[in-house]
């Protein structure tokens, strides 16, 4: 379908090594998104989109030709790679023809195309209602059970798919029913956190302990 449309999904997924959950490499984060997307889907009522975590995310691109055009919605940082082996996640660089491609990439597109593939181009303005748009992401996962309600991958889904069908009033930042606090950690940090409160505030009461009964004895 997407190749008939001049769309085409890559194979593997995007290591953003300046944009992703800590201690989860795979999963990308996308924070940057296109001030010329339309802002209904990026910027809906003046708020601006959470971060949308999207594991294993792969870029998407089209043809270019005469019969569509693209939008980025939204872009990884120039420190990224495109790495096609799943069960890697070091990229591979400063290796000529077998280094893997740089970014940034684009995860997530708006088409505005006038015919598939092999259609012959337009020789006057199109009319609206020959215009086919079209929104492709580079991932399926944000929209998972799991991943719902966690950044703002649902507001944009929701607000493409509202964006698509022209329903702008139910465009918006939506409440979440429920709030779920994730705390993103790498290696480092996350051994702080366990030693710390094995070691740290315990010591603290017991200094505490100590020093009162120090002042009483």
């Amino acid at each position: 379908f997407f190749a008939d449309w001049g769309i085409f999904i890559a194979e593997g997924y995007i290591r953003d090594v300046g944009s992703s959950v800590p201690g989860l490499p795979q999963t990308l984060t996308l924070e940057r998104f296109n001030p010329d997307a339309p802002l209904e889907i990026t910027l809906p009522k003046g708020e601006r989109l959470q971060e949308v975590f999207m594991p294993g995310a792969t870029a998407v691109s089209l043809i270019q030709d005469q019969l569509r055009s693209g939008l980025p919605l939204g872009a990884t940082s120039a420190d990224s790679y495109l790495i096609t082996e799943p069960d890697r996640t070091e990229p591979i660089t400063g290796a000529g023809a077998d280094s893997d491609a740089t970014g940034p990439f684009v995860p997530a597109v708006l088409v505005r195309s006038v015919g598939q593939v092999g259609a012959e181009p337009p020789t006057s303005e199109p009319e609206p209602s020959e215009i086919s748009d079209i929104i492709a992401f580079g991932d399926s996962d944000f929209l998972s059970n799991s991943s719902y309600n966690q950044g703002g991958g649902a507001d944009l889904f929701l607000n493409s798919a509202n964006f698509l069908v022209g329903d702008f009033s139910l465009v918006s930042i939506r409440p979440k029913v429920f709030a779920f606090r994730e705390f993103n950690l790498d290696t480092n940090e996350y051994d702080f956190v366990r030693f710390s409160s094995w070691l740290f505030l315990p010591g603290l009461m017991g200094l505490m302990a100590a020093l009162v009964w120090w002042v009483r004895r």
